[in-house]
């Protein structure tokens, strides 16, 4: 089947690739006619320290609930992915500063490392394409610096929580 991709946040999607059910669908974006990686750059104000904290949640949790969307729609399109945890994808942590990459699920499956908030929100994406309801759990600390550490996870209605970072390696 030929199938023309478009291009997400973060991804590097072929201008057409040949998919099929057997194929793995991540080979898709492996073509000699792959597009640059859309990488749009937000620069944010509201992560200056307790100042900022009630509103950094928010902004934070507005990210995170994008890129849900983003990967929910990747992960329609390409249904021959592999669930997170078969993915091969394992948590990185970028030392000495705050991580800031935003990768959606086929980014981070062709690089196979993602961050809390990428691991968390593919696994998301997951349980709601499969119409299971959760959230991003946002953690916020507070350094004595005022700089911001976040760590993301996944919460249920029935507020059991999941932590995709612990399970892959962090």
């Amino acid at each position: 089947m030929l199938a023309n991709v478009v291009c997400f946040l973060g991804s590097c999607f072929a201008k057409q690739a040949y998919v099929t059910p057997d194929s793995e669908a991540i080979d898709a974006f492996e073509t000699k006619d792959a597009l640059e990686p859309y990488e749009p750059s937000f620069i944010l104000s509201v992560f200056q320290g307790k100042q900022d904290a009630d509103i950094s949640h928010e902004v934070m949790n507005a990210a995170v609930e994008f890129l849900v969307s983003v990967n929910q729609a990747e992960l329609r399109k390409y249904p021959g992915l592999p669930s997170l945890y078969q993915s091969g994808v394992t948590y990185e942590h970028v030392d000495g500063r705050y991580d800031t990459a935003w990768k959606d699920v086929i980014s981070a499956y062709k690089s196979k490392k993602g961050n809390c908030k990428v691991l968390a929100a593919i696994r998301i994406a997951e349980n709601r394409n499969r119409g299971i309801r959760c959230y991003p759990m946002l953690t916020q600390n507070i350094n004595d610096d005022g700089t911001q550490d976040w760590h993301v996870a996944v919460i249920y209605p029935n507020r059991a929580v999941e932590d995709p970072s612990r399970k892959l390696g962090m």
